[in-house]
């Protein structure tokens, strides 16, 4: 079945596009490249004001609209986004490119999401930036090292962090509250409990519920969940852990 795919641009111009069946949006960019002339990789096509990716389905973001609107790239830094999306090692990429190309937040979650320790070379105002964040952790724990104060003080954010990491737990600053581990992340990460071992005596363990050691699949003792406080360091390591039934 064919459908009929109308695309606006910012300055008035109008492109009809008969589409395939399960064609995607990286086909109707391919399309538009040829009658439009603009390259595939300057195009960013919307759905309303939603950013659409090459991955999507056409019907599905026509469906929202019943149209598209085309926005340019400017040529630099759709050259750079291309390149790094292509990159055997976006992070050298990354790296070398220009300062305002590390401002850039669309090219900056393209390397997170491939190398999250890329944290530490985007710009400051990216890393308090809570989903290049959690694309960075999700990538690797350590990257947590590199977000804003705020964001290592989230909690979910630092639970993605250390369920991938145990180690990143190091990396969380003060909270006013209690964080929530459970034993399925302590028991797969057992570098978590060696971090909190040599963390100080500002971080308390306790014991709490039993319902969360199921979720651990039974492949460790049940230390149910653990509740984390963490205080201010302190060098020499006092009593840090205390369990209680």
């Amino acid at each position: 079945m064919t459908l009929k795919v109308q695309i606006y641009g910012l300055g008035g111009n109008c492109w009809e596009i008969n589409s395939g069946p399960g064609w995607l949006v990286a086909d109707v960019k391919e399309a538009l490249e040829v009658i439009a002339g603009v390259p595939t990789r300057q195009q960013q096509l919307l759905a309303g004001s939603q950013l659409l990716k090459d991955t999507d389905p056409t019907g599905d973001a026509l469906w929202q609209t019943g149209h598209l609107t085309l926005l340019i790239r400017n040529p630099e830094l759709a050259v750079w986004l291309e390149r790094i999306q292509n990159s055997e090692f976006p992070q050298d990429d990354f790296r070398m490119a220009p300062k305002h190309i590390h401002d850039n937040r669309e090219i900056a979650l393209v390397v997170l999401t491939k190398h999250g320790f890329s944290l530490k070379t985007v710009s400051e105002d990216l890393r308090s930036d809570r989903e290049l964040v959690i694309a960075a952790v999700r990538q690797t724990g350590a990257a947590l090292a590199h977000a804003s104060l705020d964001l290592r003080g989230d909690k979910e954010l630092v639970l993605t962090a250390v369920s991938q990491n145990g180690a990143a737990l190091e990396h969380a600053s003060e909270i006013a509250r209690p964080l929530q581990i459970d034993a399925a992340v302590v028991c797969s990460r057992k570098a978590t409990l060696a971090q909190l071992q040599g963390y100080a005596d500002g971080v308390v363990l306790r014991r709490t519920s039993a319902d969360v050691a199921a979720a651990a699949g039974g492949n460790c003792l049940p230390q149910k969940s653990m509740k984390v406080v963490f205080l201010k360091p302190a060098s020499p390591l006092r009593s840090a852990t205390r369990a209680t039934n």
